[in-house]
């Protein structure tokens, strides 16, 4: 195996992981959206911005 393959491979499996990540964390910032149904965009981005209370 070459060190080409060797860092690509490491390289495709970071961008999975990256990927599979943001995926999990937008899901959850969109399930606590809809739990809480705020009213106005300007209330889910003072949601977000003020923590992680749930």
């Amino acid at each position: 195996m070459t060190l080409d393959v060797f860092i690509g491979i490491i390289l495709t499996a970071a961008a999975l992981c990256i990927v599979v990540f943001l995926t999990f964390w937008s899901r959850h910032i969109i399930e606590r959206i809809h739990a809480h149904h705020p009213g106005s965009l300007r209330e889910i981005q003072k949601e977000i911005i003020n923590g992680n209370e749930s």
